[in-house]
């Protein structure tokens, strides 16, 4: 009998064992998602050509710690149909790796994310990858010029403004000769900002190709390789639109939206842009010339 009591005993020490560390872990959780809830994680936009290179995708992270906050040296990706990699953190907390080779035409979603044994699995963040063919016909839109600043921090469900629909109105029509890429020049952060409004505001889908701010040129340039065929730019920033003419695209400008109270001058430009890119090019003339 006092075998039988002997092993009760240990079980009875045993789960209370368990139930202590699985406390210690809980708490231990608890307390780092609480003092190390202001990392950030912003992923971003991706673009390819069918049959052309493995689109090239990126993240940013942010937060205390440095440039890999968390003590993290690595990202996982994973795409929606099954594909996953992982991306290096470099300087600056920017991370980037090519992804899957020969993706169908169409937006492909992705997530990235810390790994599953990092002390936190709630840093998270999701892009799409467009994929078009090569020829494809698109469009510049400089986001300044469509959607104003955004809260940074947190999901805003604010409404668009009234003189958005003429905006947007615009757009479809542009859109129905050349596919929409928008144009992002800010950092991270107000980047996935700028991204979601330009997704519930109800323009034309596109990507939101980011222009990272200290390289213009070249991310236009690549912008460029991807799909060439670029009819022009309807731009707000004088700083884009000296880049992209350097090119040798036409170029529009509009007033950025964050200066958009008067509607006859909004409405003005953007007659500008759709007499200009509207038509389809002439068969046998150079695109955006």
């Amino acid at each position: 009998m006092f075998r039988y009591l002997g092993y009760v005993l240990i079980v009875v020490v045993a789960v209370a064992l368990t139930v202590t560390i699985a406390g210690m872990l809980v708490a231990g959780l608890a307390e780092g998602v609480t003092k190390r809830s202001d990392v950030h994680l912003t992923v971003f936009d991706g673009v390819g050509a069918v049959g052309g290179h493995r689109p090239h995708i990126r993240a940013h992270i942010e937060g205390p710690g440095g440039d890999r906050p968390l003590g993290v040296s690595r990202l996982t990706i994973r795409f929606d149909d099954g594909w996953t990699g992982w991306m290096w953190i470099g300087r600056g907390g920017l991370a980037g790796q090519n992804g899957p080779a020969d993706l169908p035409p169409g937006p492909h979603r992705y997530r990235v994310g810390t790994h599953e044994l990092s002390r936190r699995l709630d840093v998270i963040g999701a892009g799409t990858v467009w994929i078009w063919p090569k020829p494809t016909p698109v469009l510049w839109v400089d986001a300044e010029a469509v959607v104003p600043p955004a809260p940074v921090s947190g999901d805003t469900d604010d409404p668009p403004p009234a003189w958005l629909a003429d905006v947007a109105a615009a757009l479809k029509t542009l859109a129905a000769t050349a596919r929409p890429v928008y144009l992002v020049s800010s950092d991270a952060r107000a980047y996935a900002a700028a991204r979601r409004r330009l997704r519930r505001w109800g323009v034309p889908a596109g990507p939101a190709f980011w222009v990272i701010p200290e390289r213009p040129s070249s991310r236009f340039a690549g912008l460029r390789a991807v799909w060439p065929s670029v009819r022009g730019a309807v731009v707000a920033s004088a700083e884009a639109a000296g880049a992209i003419e350097r090119l040798g695209f036409a170029v529009v400008r509009v007033p950025p939206a964050s200066e958009a109270g008067d509607a006859d001058a909004l409405r003005r430009a953007w007659q500008g842009a759709l007499e200009r890119f509207a038509t389809p090019p002439t068969l046998g003339l150079a695109e955006g010339r």
